[in-house]
């Protein structure tokens, strides 16, 4: 499996609004390096985060959670893709 580039972390946690209650789910194989990042920055922004180890399973796990709302930015990091997805709001539990 090919390494997270470092370097870009900063830019993908730029991604991320800042507004209180956002919830985070970060979708990994085996590799946690995004995992302390993604910590802070909710702590810093009062939001929740969630880790998942999967083998491409997060497809069914957002859809199932009513997350249908998904954008893949694939020009961020060499070897990864990042997932974002938003929750229609009222729909499912919360």
């Amino acid at each position: 499996m090919k390494t997270l580039e470092e370097d870009k972390l900063e830019q993908l946690l730029q991604i991320i609004q800042d507004t209180p209650g956002q919830r985070i789910v970060h979708f990994s194989d085996d590799s946690h390096i995004l995992t302390k990042h993604l910590s802070e920055c909710c702590k810093i922004h009062e939001g929740d985060y969630y880790l998942n180890c999967t083998k491409d399973e997060w497809r069914d796990i957002l859809t199932e959670q009513y997350y249908v709302s998904t954008n893949i930015i694939d020009d961020l990091f060499e070897h990864y893709d990042v997932i974002v997805s938003k929750r229609m709001h009222g729909w499912g539990d919360i």
